[in-house]
């Protein structure tokens, strides 16, 4: 027997909003249908812990069921300034990135104020100037980063 799920306030969707059953049970589709209960449909589902879980009603032609939807959450990576210093110093490529700071003002003090890097926007914005200086494409600054920089 299917899953059965009931939704315990109106129009909300979380996980702490819907009873669930496990799967089995002694009572019929017709019986668990009659107490405002609905088949439970999973979509989704990768095994990844770092999802997200919402539950709609969907009407059927069978009068209707839950979808369990799992959609994956990205993670935002940040990197560590002192694994960047690190890294471009065991790559060569410390004194131009050095170089790059002190030549662009407002880098440097988005640098000075970060405690990470994060990725984010404002990273994309500054990913061609430092390939420039560093005479690398922003895929391969970012590929940079993702291997060496990440933060703990």
């Amino acid at each position: 027997m299917a899953r059965y799920g009931k939704f315990l306030t109106e129009q909300t969707t979380d996980v702490e909003d819907i009873m669930a059953t496990s799967d089995g049970g002694e009572y019929t589709d017709a019986a668990l249908r009659a107490d405002n209960w609905f088949p439970i449909e999973t979509v989704g589902y990768d095994g990844s812990p770092n999802t997200i879980i919402r539950y709609t009603l969907v009407d059927d032609e069978n009068g209707g069921h839950i979808e369990e939807r799992y959609t994956a959450q990205q993670e935002k990576k940040s990197y560590s300034k002192l694994k960047i210093l690190l890294a471009a110093q065991q790559a060569g490529m410390d004194t131009a990135f050095i170089g790059l700071l002190e030549s662009n003002i407002t880098l440097k003090y988005i640098w000075d104020a970060s405690n990470t890097i994060e990725d984010n926007e404002l990273l994309n914005t500054y990913l061609p100037p430092v390939g420039q200086a560093l005479n690398k494409t922003p895929e391969e600054i970012k590929a940079f980063l993702d291997e060496n920089c990440i933060a703990d």
